[in-house]
């Protein structure tokens, strides 16, 4: 009982999320517009077949199941380069190459408001760890701060001499990471948006940039083939990670922060102690450039993926 109680739930959040607009017009368009349409495999439909609406008969394009994408989002003009959920999942961020960041309602897909400020394409986007700050990094040198329930600008961070490929928060929001083509990461307010530091030590464009899980320390992804290590409290360097062969496009830390893993375009997934910077293992397996690295939650797990078109 309580299965089919949560079924009808899940199924009723669906309908709701996918036949809003009709709802919001008309009650009773929930029988004559909007069930007769809901997929037959659902308890939803088992659940009210044979009542109201049954005044409308389908004669083809019956759909069994519900369809697994819920929304798609039409606002941008340009190519999206880069999307991300706020933390507690009710808020969408999209950064596109047509120099805005748009946010959207995480449940529905309608639409909140669009972020403009940039001069050039948005490359990355995300959210502070508690929603209410946004960052996004752009060819036009900077990184922006906005506010993430209002969309008001907080700040232009302003340091980078080319194009800054990626941003991130660390976990406590206190502070924002910024990689760039110009061979630093720069490391700011995370509040206030002044600058703090600049890490240098890469010698070509840097293309990923990431917190530790306890905040203590950032890995950097380059051209240069390494990743760099660094104390995030000092911006001191710690370690450079060589092992890669041709560009290194991805970094990401563990759960439990002991281990790094970097992926390359030399095909290959390495791992790393995530405190020394000693290599570990080598994955292999993909035929072509690997772009994205990640581990599972419990950090059992690493998921690759690269231009061979597999995971």
């Amino acid at each position: 009982m309580v299965n089919i109680i949560s079924e009808i739930f899940n199924d009723g959040c669906r309908f709701i999320t996918l036949n809003y607009e009709i709802l919001k017009r008309s009650a009773m368009h929930i029988y004559w517009s909007s069930l007769p349409f809901v997929p037959q495999n659902t308890a939803l439909f088992q659940r009210y077949k044979g009542t109201e609406m049954c005044n409308v008969e389908l004669i083809s394009g019956i759909e069994r199941n519900w369809n697994p994408m819920i929304a798609v989002l039409i606002g941008h003009s340009s190519a999206v380069s880069s999307v991300t959920f706020s933390s507690d999942g009710l808020r969408v961020a999209s950064a596109s190459h047509d120099k805005t960041v748009q946010l959207w309602n995480g449940q529905t897909g309608s639409h909140i408001f669009t972020l403009e400020g940039h001069s050039s394409e948005v490359n990355s986007v995300t959210f502070s760890p508690d929603g209410s700050r946004i960052a996004s990094a752009s060819y036009d040198t900077t990184v922006q701060l906005w506010n993430g329930q209002t969309g008001s600008h907080i700040a232009t961070l302003e340091g980078h001499s080319l194009r800054v490929n990626s941003v991130t928060f660390s976990p406590d929001g206190l502070k924002v990471a910024s990689a760039s083509s110009d061979k630093t990461v720069q490391l700011w307010n995370g509040q206030t948006g002044s600058h703090i530091a600049t890490l240098e030590g890469h010698s070509s464009c840097v293309r990923s940039v990431t917190f530790s899980p306890d905040g203590s320390r950032i890995a950097s992804a380059s051209n240069d083939k390494t990743v760099q290590l660094w104390n995030s409290q000092t911006g001191s360097h710690i370690a450079t990670l060589e092992g890669h062969s041709l560009f290194v496009s991805s970094v990401t830390f563990s759960p439990d922060g002991l281990r790094v893993a970097s992926a390359s375009d030399d095909k290959t997934v390495l791992l790393w102690n995530g405190q020394t910077g000693s290599h570990i293992a080598t994955l292999k397996g993909h035929s072509s450039e690997v772009s994205s690295v990640t581990f599972s939650p419990d950090g059992l797990r690493v998921a690759s993926a690269s231009y061979d078109k597999t995971v």
